[in-house]
């Protein structure tokens, strides 16, 4: 009877036969039930139908959990979907769209392959208006048919049709058309005359006439005048768009017709004007006339809004600069995007499309993945620009729920956790999903894989170097090396993040003072001694070379003076190499560099080059200082030095305001400044500061600032040499050491502590064994000297003596063996000594004093002062100021 369609009497006997079981006691199928229901809902009584339902879909459930009295295992999930889906289907007549809704989505989950289902919940969807999630399930349809028919049927393809049509979703729609005409049965399926408007309304008149045109040729018999007619239609809308469109393209092809694009808006017909508005935007802002293109962008808008329109619009709104906009016109830019979003629905993941079915569907999901993608970027960018950054996120979060494991939305997501929400290790875990998602997409050779792989990268970069600046320096180098690893296969093949990768891992060795890792990264790309590369295509940035003059200026500073060299002929390729020929910073360390070299001269001009650049900078000014001051420009060093104390009171400007004070004669003066850098300095030294001056080395100038003061403690000076030798002892500098002795020694001598004068003068000997020929002559006068003072003649006699070995015609030896021959009363013997003084070098003051002062009887005056020649130390001296190389 069910058979025959006599659903009353089938349903009469369907109920009489679970009665009759029921009183035997016996089980009730769930197939009984079911078909009871069915048999109930086709006669006409929906109510009694969906109870019927009910109790089937309960028996079921309790079948699952081995709970209910009907006989049998469970039911198969076909038999079970069907149950669903006619479940449904009573609902939906009854007008309950939620309870159907959720038992043909059930239906589903039960059997996927349950076509009743999705094509009754793909209907119900249209009539509760969400066409959207509708076309999704039709696709679905499409794809469970493709997949279980091996092929796919033309009604539920005309659905879709006629759904993306009304929601215009041109571009699809014209792949389901195409789709459709290869079926030979349209009719009754297809208005040909819908259709046919629906194309031209989207533009595609071409398709939309050979589509007409071939239903009139092939119609038998008598043709359909509305079919005739709509085909003159088309054809002379067809004309008059193209005529409009010749002259949009006169306007693109040159700028001389740029009134062509206002006579296209003209002719426009109205159903296209909109999308005619937007190509001549397009030709305005291509000719410079930004708020030309701008204004008719709006006016196209509020005709009609179109995806290009929008992306046009917020494109340029957002090539203003977001910095220079307001908050309404960010805004209003968030707005369109959102619009845009609306207006480009989401298609569907790959795997419930029918992809193979419907040709030219790909490319419409990919260009629909591309647009939205744009909105959302454009979407969370503006949000983080705003500081919004939990709003960012919730949008973000959006964007991955309809494209989960999205390259870009996962970089986004990452970039708003380290920079707006200072969750660090939040972003390293989300870089590795990042990492995850990539190599999918680039399995799936995603197209835009470049793109999307540059911003993450750099936001690769980026947590790394903020993981170096908080000292976790072993994690930043493993984001740096994968960078380095993603940036060199063969599908991105990005040589800048290739070399800037491994440029931050230097820097980061650099900074964990491991120079010669970092050098050994860096001399990959660079040739510092200009010999050829082996790896020629790739070069260091600017960043990069200034890194490596910063290795070698490092080394040079730390003891390794012939690597100032190599520091500077890098730091001037980063002056070449930068496209504004460097930054103050930059001339500043090559300046400082030029000046620890001893090339006075030519630091002068780079360090007035970066003071020109930066006047304000303390730094600069106290090395453009100390510059000038050895060429001997004192007036201008003097100013540079005390406007470096004023901009910024610190170390090392203190210090060389107090050495250069001492210099010129001002030693009460230069004592005052000493003592300031000495708190100055041991502030900085506490606060980490690594190139603040040792203290120790500021109280030998101090000792010796108060050793010149007529009116100094001497017993002050003592004790500073005390302290300060107490601390460079442990120096390997023993030239310093040697200084600071000689110093001491003088002093001592000075004050009459012969004994310990002597002892120190012969330790700074003693060091400057190693010393050059001339620095070890001047050291045996100089303790030659001190025994002199001490009265020790005979051992002075023989320092000199010894000088005079290594040098025949050395004129302070002669002058002084000559002070010796007086002291012992012989004066013909020191007339001799200093005459020959005057036959090496005539302009020898101290000489000359003696053979004035001297007869071979004696001294012409009863008091004389015959002065010893050469009695400063003899070592090579350390600079008299502190350069201050910090970077700016």
């Amino acid at each position: 009877m069910e058979g025959r369609g006599e659903w009353a009497s089938a349903a009469q006997q369907y109920e009489t036969a679970i009665i009759a079981r029921q009183t035997a006691s016996k089980p009730v199928s769930v197939q009984l039930f079911h078909s009871l229901g069915r048999c109930t809902h086709y006669s006409g009584d929906t109510e009694r139908a969906m109870a019927f339902f009910n109790e089937a879909i309960f028996h079921v459930e309790q079948l699952k959990q081995n709970k209910s009295s009907v006989r049998g295992a469970a039911v198969p999930p076909a038999d079970v979907a069907s149950l669903l889906a006619d479940a449904g289907m009573a609902h939906d007549e009854e007008g309950n769209l939620q309870r159907a809704a959720n038992l043909y989505m059930a239906a589903i989950d039960a059997d996927s392959t349950s076509l009743d289902a999705y094509f009754r919940l793909a209907r119900l969807l249209v009539k509760d208006q969400q066409p959207e999630t509708s076309a999704l399930i039709y696709y679905r349809l499409l794809r469970t048919q493709a997949q279980h028919l091996n092929g796919v049927t033309p009604r539920p393809m005309a659905l879709l049709m006629n759904l993306l049509f009304s929601s215009k979703r041109c571009n699809e729609a014209r792949v389901v058309f195409h789709g459709i005409k290869n079926f030979r049965k349209q009719s009754g399926l297809v208005d040909a005359a819908h259709v046919a408007r629906q194309l031209s309304d989207c533009g595609h008149y071409d398709e939309a006439i050979d589509y007409v045109r071939k239903i009139v040729e092939f119609t038998d018999g008598e043709k359909d005048a509305s079919h005739v007619n709509l085909l003159s239609s088309l054809i002379k809308e067809q004309g008059a768009v193209a005529d409009v469109q010749m002259h949009v393209d006169k306007a693109k092809g040159n700028s001389a017709l740029i009134e062509m694009a206002e006579i296209a808006l003209a002719l426009a017909p109205e159903s296209r004007k909109a999308a005619f508005m937007v190509d001549v935007a397009a030709v305005y802002s291509a000719n410079g006339n930004k708020e030309k293109a701008e204004s008719v962008l709006r006016e196209s808008i509020s005709i009609m809004p179109t995806k290009k329109g929008l992306l046009d619009l917020a494109g340029l709104l957002e090539d203003s600069g977001m910095e220079k906009m307001d908050l309404d016109q960010l805004t209003e830019i968030v707005r369109y995007s959102e619009q845009l979003l609306k207006l480009t629905p989401v298609v569907g993941a790959p795997n419930d499309l029918p992809l193979d079915e419907l040709v030219g569907l790909r490319g419409v999901v990919e260009q629909v993945h591309k647009t939205r993608k744009v909105a959302w970027q454009r979407i969370v960018r503006i949000l983080a620009f705003l500081g919004n950054w939990d709003e960012a996120k919730r949008q973000v979060e959006l964007w991955l729920s309809e494209r989960p494991g999205n390259l870009l939305g996962l970089t986004s997501l990452t970039e708003i956790h380290y920079k707006g929400l200072s969750a660090l290790d939040r972003a390293v875990e989300l870089l590795e999903e990042t990492h995850k998602a990539f190599q999918q997409h680039a399995a799936d050779n995603d197209d835009e894989l470049v793109s999307d792989t540059s911003s993450f990268l750099h936001v690769i970069l980026e947590v790394g170097a903020t993981l170096v600046t908080a000292q976790r320096y072993d994690e930043g180098i493993r984001l740096f090396r994968l960078a380095n690893k993603i940036s060199a296969e063969p599908s991105i093949d990005d040589p800048v993040i290739f070399v800037r990768s491994l440029e931050l891992e230097a820097n980061t060795y650099f900074l964990m003072g491991d120079n010669i890792s970092a050098k050994n990264i860096l001399l990959r790309f660079f040739s510092a001694d200009e010999k050829p590369l082996p790896n020629a295509t790739k070069k260091l940035s600017y960043h990069g070379i200034r890194l490596l003059g910063d290795v070698y200026k490092k080394e040079a500073d730390g003891g390794q003076a012939e690597l100032y060299e190599k520091a500077i002929f890098v730091y001037r390729a980063a002056v070449d190499s930068a496209s504004d020929g460097g930054d103050a910073d930059l001339h500043y360390v090559l300046g400082s560099s030029l000046l620890n070299n001893g090339s006075y001269e030519e630091a002068s001009k780079v360090l007035g080059h970066a003071f020109a650049l930066n006047p304000e900078n303390s730094h600069i000014c106290n090395n453009l200082g100390v510059a000038l001051y050895k060429l001997g420009r004192l007036e201008e060093s003097q100013k540079l030095i005390e406007r470096s104390v004023k901009l910024n009171d610190g170390c090392h400007a203190r210090f060389n305001l107090g050495a250069f004070l001492e210099e010129n004669g001002q030693p009460r003066s230069a004592a005052r400044h000493f003592r300031h850098a000495i708190k100055l300095c041991r502030r900085a030294k506490k606060a980490g500061d690594a190139s603040a001056i040792d203290e120790a080395d500021i109280q030998l100038r101090l000792a010796k600032a108060i050793q010149q003061n007529p009116h100094g403690k001497v017993g002050a000076a003592i004790a500073l040499y005390k302290n300060a030798l107490r601390h460079i002892r442990y120096k390997t500098d023993h030239l310093a050491l040697s200084n600071a002795l000689a110093d001491y020694a003088s002093l001592l001598s000075h004050v009459g502590r012969h004994d310990e004068a002597v002892e120190n003068m012969y330790e700074a000997l003693e060091l400057r064994a190693n010393e050059n020929n001339e620095t070890r002559l001047q050291s045996r006068v100089d303790y030659g000297n001190i025994l002199l003072h001490a009265g020790k003649l005979e051992e002075a006699q023989l320092q000199y003596e010894i000088v005079l070995k290594g040098a025949p015609n050395h004129a302070t030896a002669f002058n002084n063996m000559g002070v010796v021959a007086y002291r012992k009363e012989h004066f013909e013997e020191a007339i001799q000594w200093f005459s020959k003084v005057l036959s090496v070098d005539a302009d020898h003051v101290a000489a000359k004093q003696a053979l004035e002062q001297i007869t071979p009887d004696g001294p012409r005056w009863k008091t004389p002062a015959l002065p010893l020649a050469g009695m400063s130390h003899g070592g090579k001296s350390t600079l008299s100021f502190s350069h201050d190389d910090e970077e700016l």
